[in-house]
């Protein structure tokens, strides 16, 4: 299936691409979520959601 991608998405892309042909850069993944707080948040709310889903059939936080 092919799915249209927009100009600045390819630009981008070609941007990024590009900055790994130097020495000197190191590109790393976003990683802002992996706090202990924000895996703590993670998990309560993965819980709530099963509990909720048990319970009445439907989750408290559905992925979209």
């Amino acid at each position: 299936m092919k799915k249209d991608v927009s100009p600045e998405v390819l630009r981008k892309a070609i941007e990024t691409f590009s900055l790994t042909r130097y020495e000197n850069v190191i590109l790393t993944p976003h990683n802002a979520y992996n706090t202990e707080e924000a895996v703590m948040r993670i998990v309560i709310k993965t819980v709530e959601n099963i509990k909720r889903f048990k319970k009445e059939g439907r989750c408290k936080y559905p992925v979209v």
